[in-house]
Order: C-alpha cells, then sequence, then structure tokens
C-alpha cells in the first residue's frame, strides 16, 4: 500500500526567471525576480540535482525594503563556488544599486561581496548558458502564464529540446 507523505510545492506566482547556470545535464540553478504583487520585489534561486526534476528554492539576504528589478550573471564554476547578482533600488531612491552574492556550500547560503554598488543597467542576460561548445541550457517563456520552459542543446545551440517546465505545482510524495 502507498501513502501520501507530503507535498512538494513551489509557489512561482508573479516569477520571472532571468538568468540560468548548469554545470551538466543533471546540476543547475535558475534565478529571477518574485513580485508579491502588492509592490514588493525578492531575488529568487531554484537549484536541481536530478535533471529538473526537482528544484529546491535557496534563499539571498536581500533587506525587505529592496526593490529588486533583476537578477543576473547567475555563475557555478562547481558544485558549490557561485555568484549572482542583484540589481535593484533602495527605498526612497531612484538610483539603480547592484550587490554581488557568493556561495561556497552550492547555495544553501550566501554572502555579499559587493554591497549596493552604484551601476548602470547591465546588458540583458541571454537567458542562455554553455557548458561546452556543443551543450547549453536556456530559459523560454511558456504559451502559460507562470510557467518558464527549461531548454537544452547538444548541437550548439541549432536545436533545442524541452527539458522541464518551471510552474506552480504541488506533486503529492509518496512511500510504500
Amino acid at each position: 500500500t502507498w501513502r501520501r507523505c507530503a507535498f512538494e510545492v513551489h509557489d512561482l506566482d508573479g516569477v520571472t526567471f532571468q538568468t540560468v547556470c548548469f554545470l551538466d545535464r543533471l546540476r543547475g540553478w535558475v534565478a529571477g525576480v518574485r513580485d508579491d504583487h502588492e509592490g514588493d520585489t525578492r531575488p529568487i534561486v531554484l537549484i536541481t540535482r536530478d535533471g529538473s526534476n526537482r528544484w529546491r528554492e535557496v534563499f539571498l539576504p536581500v533587506e525587505p525594503a529592496f526593490q529588486v528589478t533583476r537578477v543576473h550573471s547567475l555563475k557555478f564554476i562547481d558544485d558549490d563556488e557561485g555568484t549572482v547578482q542583484v540589481l535593484g533600488r533602495s527605498p526612497g531612491s531612484a538610483a539603480l544599486v547592484q550587490s554581488t552574492f557568493q556561495t561556497s556550500d552550492g547555495g544553501r547560503s550566501w554572502i555579499v561581496t559587493t554591497y549596493r554598488a552604484e551601476s548602470p543597467e547591465p546588458a540583458p542576460d541571454p537567458r542562455v548558458h554553455f557548458i561546452d561548445e556543443e551543450q547549453g541550457f536556456r530559459l523560454t517563456p511558456s504559451p502559460y502564464v507562470g510557467v518558464t520552459l527549461v531548454e537544452a542543446t547538444a548541437t550548439r545551440g541549432e536545436d533545442w529540446m524541452p527539458l522541464t517546465q518551471i510552474a506552480l505545482a504541488a506533486l503529492p510524495l509518496y512511500y510504500h
């Protein structure tokens, strides 16, 4: 007899994924901005270790009043070492500032290495990341609201195949 033991829930309402980084077909990260529809925006980073079957959200320590406009330049050099940049505005300011976050444990914890540096709007992140000359991953919007597709290529980007979709989901987990 199988029994339901839990639900795995990703509330991605208001999330726009803006950058992607994969080390191989199994290990990857996506990041973007979550808008709570009340005027607050937060960075969001998701990690997968199983080829996009499951995603886990990791926390970036940004002050609650900071208005995030972009999350970009997500880069990991191995399972542990990575960086991501968060662009936004401080309360009451029109100036864009940027903070760089660094992790040495795969995203479980982050430290700020550059805090609110003045920054012009960066060039758009291509939402594409190649792990070698042939293999790459990209984020593409879906025709469905709140759904982002992760696609993979092994042909230098000539052909792209859907790998998974990231969406609001409540998945029952069972045990025997």
